[in-house]
């Protein structure tokens, strides 16, 4: 019996297990070409992951493979905290993440870590004998051992301070609408308009064609301006995850304000559900910048940070000019011009073995 006609692309799908799967090849943030699959119950639900796939796979670079929590902030220690900020910043993010953050949450993928899953384990942190949990008493010569290795427990737990400051490193590394802005380049009204509709988790697709700005002592939600300001963006994994951190963490806010809650569907809001000023989030993002011991910008400047990282990683710069939406490539170039000082040394000595050769 001859089956039923395949849509148009079904050619790539097939059955797999319980159900079905696909491919799409891609280029990868490194430059190199690969397949990346799709999975799903029904060949329909398959060939709608493929043809998402297929549209990120056009605007630019894919991720293959989604990494656990561990090995994005190992990346984001090396990539971002330590040739960005000051070397006491690094050291004591990094001492966190060994210590804590690692050895609890390091084997979660990235996109699939919730607040929930948070909370339980800087719960676990505050109560545990860290002499214990890190092996600190069977290190010692065996005449000054006192905890667990001679079978009683000293109950060295982190301090309130220490626990706030573990989390403060978690939440630096995964802050929903710092993220947004660091490594999409969103610009402030962009990420301030932003709407759940303009969200797809499930394609993992960012739609920005809105902003929120204060005009003439009104704060006002229309479009943005140009046409090139218009973007369909795929989420990269942090982002991902900051987003559904922030979903949850919206529910919880909601419950908590109870009657003054006003509704609405912007992705950032105040604690009562209003629009964020954007005096404030400029206000946050200073505190922030201070508080990481690292010169002051403004949030706009982050797209600049946006662009070098993205030079940086060796990334196209029309890629890059995608991403940044920016109308002229001449800007992006300008930019891209303007790299780290890591890049710079870099270069300058690939170009000196060359001419060495």
């Amino acid at each position: 019996m001859p089956g039923r006609a395949r849509a148009n692309g079904e050619g790539s799908i097939f059955p797999y297990r319980n159900g079905f799967a696909a491919y799409v090849w891609v280029t990868k943030p490194d430059g190199r070409r690969t397949r990346k699959y799709v999975y799903g119950k029904t060949r329909e639900a398959v060939h709608e992951k493929w043809i998402k796939l297929h549209q990120q796979a056009k605007a630019g670079p894919v991720a293959t493979s989604v990494p656990t929590v561990g090995s994005f902030l190992t990346r984001w220690l090396t990539e971002i905290i330590q040739p960005n900020r000051a070397p006491l910043t690094y050291a004591t993010y990094e001492t966190f993440v060994r210590r804590y953050i690692a050895p609890g949450l390091g084997a979660k993928r990235l996109d699939r870590l919730q607040s929930r899953d948070v909370q339980t384990w800087i719960n676990q942190v505050a109560r545990t004998c860290q002499c214990c949990a890190q092996g600190k008493d069977a290190a010692r010569p065996k005449h000054k051992r006192r905890c667990c290795a001679v079978g009683r427990c000293c109950q060295a737990v982190p301090s309130t301070r220490t626990v706030s400051d573990i989390r403060a490193a978690l939440r630096a590394a995964l802050t929903a609408a710092y993220a947004l802005v660091l490594v999409t380049g969103l610009r402030k009204g962009e990420a301030l308009g932003l709407t759940w509709e303009d969200i797809d988790l499930d394609a993992g697709e960012l739609t920005i064609g809105r902003q929120l700005q204060r005009v003439r002592g009104k704060l006002l939600h229309r479009d943005t301006k140009t046409q090139a300001s218009d973007a369909t963006l795929p989420l990269p994994d942090i982002c991902m995850t900051a987003l559904k951190l922030r979903s949850e963490q919206r529910d919880e806010t909601r419950e908590s304000a109870g009657k003054a809650w006003q509704e609405s569907d912007l992705v950032f809001t105040t604690r009562y559900g209003t629009p964020i000023e954007p005096r404030n989030f400029q206000r946050s993002w200073q505190t922030r910048c201070d508080k990481a011991r690292v010169k002051p910008i403004t949030v706009h400047d982050a797209r600049r940070t946006c662009a070098t990282l993205l030079a940086d990683l060796d990334v196209h710069p029309r890629v890059a000019m995608q991403v940044l939406r920016h109308a002229r490539f001449s800007v992006t170039m300008e930019i891209y011009t303007q790299v780290s000082s890591t890049a710079t040394r870099e270069a300058l000595k690939r170009l000196g073995d060359s001419l060495g050769r």
